[in-house]
This record gives structure tokens, sequence and C-alpha cells, in this order.
């Protein structure tokens, strides 16, 4: 669980910590399918004592973490927060944080390192796993025996064919491989296949690696690839994936060589990792409610010291919750807790949380707790906002022109030009012309060049959505490209995009006889509501924040190019290439992401550049 804390507590050397929860999963898959055999042999196999085990082991952690959570949420949470918060706690409590989480966007994102319950995905995944794997297990040992392992093995190939088949064509997004269990299955099962092998039944293969020096390689492969996806992969690398195999066959190659007699093992047994392996679960629950409410009440200067607190916190919290929670409630026969007792207080806690939910939701979130000044910048919900952005161009995707005389208008790129049609129409300035769009992915680029100058340039992730986008190859496109008068082209250029704009440029020339604009990226920096809250109202219009390097080195490339077709957003509306406001003169948010417009953000937008370029104003009279 260590790499996954440090993951979520920013460090980028443990960009790929989140594999942690990978081999969490395999590991699991082990030990659980180890008791549910060794009890199916002697013939004690109940799935009640299972159920029981399941739930003494994870509810009343699980509960307590966020018994402690909801005072911190009502106290640092604004109103929108607040209520995806009071969701997440009953989507915890019934095992379908997973579903939450995956309706609500990715996983990588910086939004959700606000969010106090994101880790609890993985519990539910594994519970939901658990809630059928023992049924089809019990069922199948009773009717033939010599079938479990080829219905495991079955399961494993099918739910990885799966998780393939599912990046590959693209049915489900990438938010969905990653949270949902169909996709996660098999690196549980993988872990269930090594419980199978190392029962004496099924053991005989193994045989064949007796040899000494196998069996300390192999353990010591299995900690190399461990730590090859824990310090080489990061977040581009879609998840899971054959990318998972690396740690998945790592922690299998430790399970099943691993022996007492190896350097990994006394390696593995040493007193530190014993010690955080009696306190992983409480080390996981904590980790990531600390560390959010930590991001929630510390402005982002000072932020990096209080996360080295929070962590300095976590190993006392962590062994408390081991030793006063789960030690007392654990074990079937060591427990000191009775069952009935225990399942009317986790029953009554359960309700507790459904009713906090209930008044939360009922409420919006107490908006009631902010002055009356600060309540509508305390209740801004991004994900509200971001409903605003992409409706009028997707309306207007490669719909054909008005034949009534008007200028011929089509608007191709990312959401920045989702964002450029809204400044357009907030402005007025789309009477005069008929408008078609055409959406190309952010990462793939608003280029018309040869993929092999585009494809080397993405990672492995994004390789996939590209190659499954037609982009400038679309038909369909090509007949608006003949067609139109005006092409503009809108996207959140990336560094290595630029030197390919001229290329991009002169292909689009032999499709279209069209005049071209390029709209220069925008970046508003990391907005911070918590932060503006603590300043007073009408300070905010003075406030202004720093845009990130890689948008500096970005638009200083694009500077470079030719004036008459290319229009600076970010020093026209800006002001400064450097810094952005962030409110309008009359207090409203510009952005609500750093990236994207509020409607205000987009009229205050589009009186500076229409204001500003005799560009526009021709284009769009």
């Amino acid at each position: 669980m260590v790499p996954v804390v440090l993951f979520h507590a920013g460090f980028s050397l443990f960009g790929g910590g989140f594999v942690g929860v990978d081999i969490f999963f395999t590991i699991s898959g082990y030990l659980i399918t180890s008791i549910i055999l060794s009890e199916l042999e002697a013939g004690k196999f109940t799935l009640g004592r299972f159920y029981e085990r399941r739930v003494r082991r994870i509810l009343p952690a699980l509960f307590f973490v966020m018994l402690c959570a909801i005072p911190l949420s009502l106290l640092l949470m604004r109103p929108p927060e607040l209520v995806e918060f009071s969701e997440s706690v009953v989507a915890s409590t019934f095992f379908s944080s997973n579903i939450l989480f995956w309706r609500e966007g990715g996983y990588f994102g910086t939004v959700n390192d606000i969010k106090p319950l994101l880790h609890t995905w993985s519990l539910s995944v594994e519970e939901q796993y658990y809630i059928f794997f023992p049924l089809v297990v019990a069922a199948c040992y009773k009717l033939r025996r010599s079938w479990v392992p080829y219905l495991i093995a079955l399961a494993a190939v099918a739910s990885f064919a799966i998780n393939l088949l599912a990046l590959q064509l693209s049915f489900v997004s990438l938010e969905a491989t990653f949270f949902l269990l169909p996709t996660r299955a098999w690196e549980i099962l993988f872990g269930a296949l090594c419980a199978l092998l190392l029962r004496r039944h099924y053991a005989s293969p193994f045989r064949l690696f007796g040899h000494h020096v196998l069996r300390e390689a192999l353990p010591l492969l299995g900690l190399s690839m461990i730590g090859a996806s824990i310090f080489l992969m990061d977040g581009s690398v879609p998840f899971p994936s054959q990318f998972a195999l690396l740690p998945v066959i790592g922690a299998c190659l430790i399970i099943l060589f691993c022996a007492a007699d190896t350097h990994a093992y006394r390696l593995l047994a040493s007193r530190p990792f014993v010690g955080v392996g009696l306190i992983s679960y409480s080390l996981y629950l904590w980790h990531q409610p600390i560390l959010a409410f930590i991001r929630l009440a510390v402005p982002l200067d000072h932020r990096l010291t209080f996360v080295w607190f929070g962590l300095a916190l976590l190993i006392p919290l962590s062994f408390l919750s081991y030793k006063y929670v789960e030690i007392p409630c654990r074990g079937l026969k060591t427990s000191r807790v009775a069952l009935r007792p225990l399942l009317a207080g986790l029953g009554c806690t359960a309700l507790l949380f459904i009713g906090f939910m209930v008044a939360v939701e009922w409420s919006k979130g107490f908006p009631q707790r902010y002055s009356a000044s600060d309540q509508k910048l305390a209740s801004v919900n991004a994900r509200a906002l971001g409903d605003y952005v992409a409706p009028r161009f997707e309306a207007l995707y490669l719909k054909a022109f008005a034949q009534d005389g008007r200028s011929r208008i089509l608007l191709i790129g990312d959401s920045f030009a989702q964002d450029f049609l809204n400044i357009v129409h907030e402005t007025g300035r789309d009477r005069n012309v008929t408008i078609s769009t055409f959406h190309i992915t952010a990462a793939c680029g608003n280029l018309d060049v040869d993929d092999r100058l585009v494809m080397p340039k993405l990672s492995p992730a994004n390789r996939i959505r590209c190659n499954l986008e037609p982009r400038y190859k679309h038909p369909e496109l090509a007949k608006r490209l003949a067609e139109a008068d005006h092409i503009v082209l809108v996207s959140s250029w990336e560094e290595w995009q630029v030197p390919l704009i001229s290329a991009s440029l002169q292909s689009v020339a032999r499709k279209s006889k069209a005049d071209v604009t390029v709209i220069g990226r925008k970046d508003f920096g990391d907005i911070d509501l918590n932060a503006y809250l603590r300043v007073a109202g009408p300070k905010r219009r003075d406030l202004r924040n720093a845009v990130t390097p890689e948008h500096l080195r970005t638009n200083a490339l694009m500077q470079r190019l030719p004036a008459d077709w290319f229009v600076d957003f970010q020093t026209i509306v800006c002001g400064d290439p450097r810094t952005c406001p962030l409110f309008t003169e009359d207090g409203s948010l510009i952005s609500f992401d750093g990236h994207h417009l509020t409607r205000e953000g987009a009229i205050y937008s589009g009186r500076r550049l229409f204001g500003a370029s005799e560009r526009l104003r021709a284009v769009f009279p």
C-alpha cells in the first residue's frame, strides 16, 4: 500500500504507485482462494462464515474512517464538494463507489485529489467479486472438483480479453475499464490461480522450478517487475491493460516462489515490511482522507509541508485504528465483539450515513455555512459549469452550412474550440455567419499531417484514443473543408504540435480555399476556490494566477507564427503572457478549472478578443 500512498501524496518518483492496488487484488485473490479451498477440502466451508469474515475485516474500520471524515467535510468542503462526498459515503457503505467514481470521471484528474473516499473504489471492486466467487467455486467444487482450476483459468482469460478488447475497440470508456469489475477481475483471478497452483493437487508443474538458483531468481524478478511498474509507469498508461501484467505477474512470482530460504523472503519477512503489512488496511483507509482534507484546508504554496505532516501522522493513526478497531472486530474466534451487536452497530451507522446524504442533498450542501456575499462562489460546481462548455458545439457538429449568403465558418478543435464558440455566441458574433464544427481530441493534435509525425509523441493511452478517431480523414469533414469560407482552428496546443502547424495548414490548403485562423491556447493556472473564499470579496477582482511553465513555453513558440493568421488569446484576454485574472470586474469567476470558461468568462474573453483582434472582427462581422 505504501506506493499507493506516495502516489496519492503527489510524489512524481512514484508515478506508477497506483499499481499497488493491482498487487493488492492479486494477493487478495491468492489469500481468499487459499482459505476457501482449505475449508472446502476440510468440509468446513459455509457462506455464512465467509461473509461474516468479510464484514468483520472490511466494514468496522471503513465505517470508523468515514465517521471521522464527516465533521471535517462539513468544516472544509464547499456545497458541491459536500454533496459529492455524501454520495460517496453511501456508495462506499454499499460497495458501489467504483460505479459512482466511474460516472463522475477518471481517476487521474486533479479534481480527484480532494475526494476523501476515492480510494474506496478498489474495496468496492473486491467485495463485488467476493459476492459471486465463493458461490461459484463452492458449487463447482461440489459438482466436480476437477473443474475448479479450469473454471478460474477460463474466467481470468475472459476478463483479461474483455479488458484488452475494451481498450482496442473502445466500446467502453477508459474510465469504465479502470473502475469496473469485469475488466479488473482477472487481477484477482490470477491470485486465485496461484492459490490453486500451490495446492498439493495442482503443484506438479512447479517441480521444474526446484533448482536453488531459480527459486532465488524468480521472486527477485517479481520484485523487480513491481519496482519497474512503480517507478517507470504513470497515469498516461492505459490501465488496466497488458501493462498491468507487469505488476500482477510480478506479484504472482513472489507468491509462487518466495520460499522461506530465499533472499526475497527474508526481505519481505523483515520487521519493517511485516509491520507495515499489519497496518496496511488502516493505512490505506486513512491516507486519502488525510491528503484530501489537507488539500482542501491549506493554500497551494504551503501544501507540501502539510502533506509531509499528514504522512507522518498516518503511521500512528493507522496503528491506533488497527489496534482498537480492526483487531477487536476481526476474528471469528478471537473477536471481542459478538456478531449481533456488531451487525446492529454497523446497520445503525449505515442508516446514519444515509441520513447524512439525504440532509446534504436536500440542503444542497448547506450553503448557509457561508456569508450571503460568498454563497455564489462557494456553490460553484465545476461539473455543472462544465456542462455549459460543449452543447452548442455538439449541436453544430458537421452541420451543413446554411445556403443564405452568410459567411461559412468551419470551427475545428477540442474543448477549447467549444469554449471559443461560446465566446462567439455570447458576444453575438454568430448572427451574421453560419457555423459548422468538428471535434478532435486534444491529445491527438489539431493537425492534418502524417500520423508517423504524431503517434510517437503520444502516450500509450492516447495512441489508442487517436487511432480510433478519423480526425482530418473524416469524409464529411472533407465536404465542409471544401465549402468553408473561413476555417478557425482552436486547441489546447502542446509544445510538440507547434512546429507541425505550418505543414498542417499547407495540407488543409490543398483541400480548401478558405482563409485559416489559428487561436492560441489559454491557461488560468490552478483554480483554488477555497483559497479565494478566504479573500475579501472586493479584493478578488485583483487576484491573478501564474500560468504553467508548459503553457509559457508553448505560447512563446506560437507567438512566432505569422501575425496575419495567429490570434494570441492569452496576451489579449489576460493582458499579460505570464499571469491571468481570475474574476471579472463584477466578481464572477472566469474559469472554473483553469482551462475552460464560465458563461461570464466567455463574455469577458469575447469583449477583449473582438475588441483587440481585427482578424477576428473580419471573420465574425
